[in-house]
């Protein structure tokens, strides 16, 4: 049976934390048949501990050392450094060693994880969206322009802007013919068209009435037509902010990643990181729907032919068939294109006077924009 040798404890057993204060104090233990008596430095005792409340406390003990909890003393901590004692500890309450704690522990932090992971989860996929639209339109357009142009500048400046004489004057009769229609002039932007040289297809609007189109794009269409309807349909997403409203969640989202995750607080890294967001962004199927309404409103009040968007979803349908293709996965959001090409068809006006969106000699010089 251990005990202090005389008053004061020569070699401690361990260490004793009292719950009321953070100091450490040695302690000396005397195993008895039912518990342990705790003694201090100068053998002053620090009471007893019955082997009926005595737990290990999870994860915090080993063979050579452990720390115990107590059901009587919620808040006192002691830690056992002397082999013998714990030996004796094993024999006589074996209980108190078990090892049930760490599995409840490891399950509790992991409850916790989970929970977090799905508030998290929840916020990022049905707050910030819910949300997001909200917050768009309390934003005044004056603000999305200033933010459309500064990124529409980093965007420039990391590509090759095309602007070929005649092809820019192609592209310039185009759109201006798509902006003087009732469903553009309403919209309140002043829209900015341009073209980038490179080997990808797509075509997408940013903020402020910015919209970029992919020279390779252009190259594969058949015919003007289809170029119009792409551009009416990016005018759809800008006319009804889903562009504003794709950059507002993606804001929140880099928000949240960056106070769990310690990300960077660079407005300009993240204005240019939110930027090349919108690029790819793959929008709802309610959303899509709404752009092919809206530019399909435009192409008719313009006097071009619905089929030229009609006809370019349907050969991207083909098209993408055995391919991996990013850029046409990028106009393959819901519905699928067949069924978004026979909607289109069925909101052409009977009624319009149409005519080619450019002429042969304009749309060849559209096509060799880049040079």
């Amino acid at each position: 049976m251990l005990g202090p040798s005389d008053s004061r404890v020569r070699r401690p057993h361990g260490t004793f934390f009292d719950g009321k204060t953070a100091e450490a104090q040695p302690v000396s233990i005397n195993v008895l048949s039912n518990g342990l008596q705790l003694y201090g430095e100068r053998a002053q005792s620090h009471g007893s501990w019955s082997f009926e409340g005595l737990r290990a406390q999870p994860g915090l003990s080993s063979g050579a050392e452990a720390h115990f909890m107590h059901a009587a003393h919620p808040d006192a901590r002691l830690v056992i450094t002397d082999t013998s004692v714990l030996a004796q500890i094993k024999t006589l309450a074996p209980g108190a060693l078990a090892r049930r704690g760490p599995r409840g522990g490891l399950l509790r932090l992991l409850a916790m994880a989970v929970l977090i992971v799905a508030l998290l989860a929840g916020i990022v996929f049905v707050v910030v969206p819910r949300g997001a639209g909200v917050i768009a339109g309390a934003i005044p357009k004056q603000w999305e322009n200033e933010w459309g142009k500064g990124i529409a500048q980093q965007f420039a400046g990391q590509n090759k802007l095309c602007s070929g004489k005649s092809g820019r004057a192609a592209l310039d009769a185009l759109t201006a013919r798509l902006l003087d229609t009732e469903a553009a002039r309403n919209s309140g932007y002043s829209f900015t068209f341009s073209v980038i040289d490179t080997k990808s297809e797509n075509a997408f609007a940013t903020l402020g009435g910015q919209v970029v189109v992919f020279s390779k794009l252009i190259k594969e269409m058949k015919g003007p037509d289809e170029l119009a309807g792409v551009l009416a349909h990016e005018i759809g997403h800008v006319t009804a902010r889903h562009p504003l409203t794709g950059f507002v969640e993606a804001a929140f989202t880099m928000m949240f990643a960056g106070l769990f995750g310690g990300g960077s607080s660079d407005m300009g890294g993240s204005m240019a990181t939110l930027g090349g967001v919108l690029a790819v962004t793959s929008y709802s199927r309610a959303k899509e729907v709404e752009a092919d309404e809206i530019g399909a409103r435009i192409l008719n009040q313009a006097g071009i032919r619905l089929d030229g968007l009609a006809d370019f979803f349907e050969r991207l349908q083909r098209s993408a068939k055995g391919t991996n293709s990013k850029a046409l996965a990028l106009f393959s959001t819901h519905p699928a294109l067949g069924e978004r090409a026979a909607q289109i068809r069925e909101m052409g006006d009977a009624g319009t006077t149409s005519r080619p969106a450019l002429t042969p000699a304009q749309w060849q010089a559209l096509k060799g924009i880049c040079g």
